[in-house]
């Protein structure tokens, strides 16, 4: 239980999901079909990164304002990810 105390509070959590969400991108990219626009991938993508900087700094200590940079740009690539779709 300690050392899954030591992974979250030392932030290795967030570098663990980063890559993981990278990797599911780059599969998804290599497989992806003609249907699958490459634009909700990366506006879904960021938003899911800026969301884990935001705990990752949360969980450093790091202080409001970046913590709420990376949730405003979350918001962002969110709210430009819908628009995407709704043009369609």
């Amino acid at each position: 239980m300690q050392s899954l105390e030591l992974l979250v509070t030392s932030g290795t959590v967030t570098l663990i999901a980063l890559t993981v969400l990278v990797v599911e991108v780059a599969v998804l990219l290599i497989l992806r079909r003609d249907g699958h626009r490459l634009w909700d991938l990366v506006a879904n993508a960021l938003s899911g990164v800026m969301l884990i900087l935001a705990l990752r700094s949360s969980l450093l200590a790091e202080g409001a304002m970046p913590i709420a940079t990376f949730l405003a740009l979350a918001f962002i690539a969110h709210v430009a990810g819908l628009l995407a779709r709704f043009r369609r």
